[in-house]
C-alpha cells in the first residue's frame, strides 16, 4: 500500500502521546503541527494550546472534551492560520 502527501501538512497532536508523535511526525515530514493538551508539559512548540481544566487535578476525558469546547475558535483559528503560512 502506497500513498502520497501533498503540501501543506498540519499534523494536529492531542494529548500527551498525540503530542509526542507529532512532534516525531514534523521533524520526519517537515511540517508544521500543533499540540493540544490539558497537561502544560506535553507542549513544546509555539503552535499549542492548553486545554484548561481548571483546578482539577486528575480531570477525566469528558471534562477535557467539553473543556476543549470552550477553545475550539481558537483550534480553528491557529489551523487556518498555520495553513496559510505554507
Amino acid at each position: 500500500m502506497t500513498f502520497q502527501l501533498t503540501e501543506p501538512i498540519l499534523v494536529i497532536g492531542l494529548g500527551g502521546v498525540g503530542t509526542r508523535l507529532a512532534g516525531k511526525t514534523k521533524k520526519s515530514l517537515n511540517s508544521d503541527c500543533l499540540m493540544i493538551s490539558h497537561d502544560q508539559n506535553d507542549l513544546i512548540t509555539e503552535n499549542s494550546i492548553k486545554i484548561s481544566t481548571k483546578s482539577v487535578v486528575n480531570p477525566s476525558t469528558h471534562l477535557i472534551r467539553g473543556s476543549t469546547l470552550e477553545t475550539s475558535d481558537k483550534i480553528k483559528n491557529i489551523s487556518r492560520i498555520t495553513l496559510q503560512l505554507f
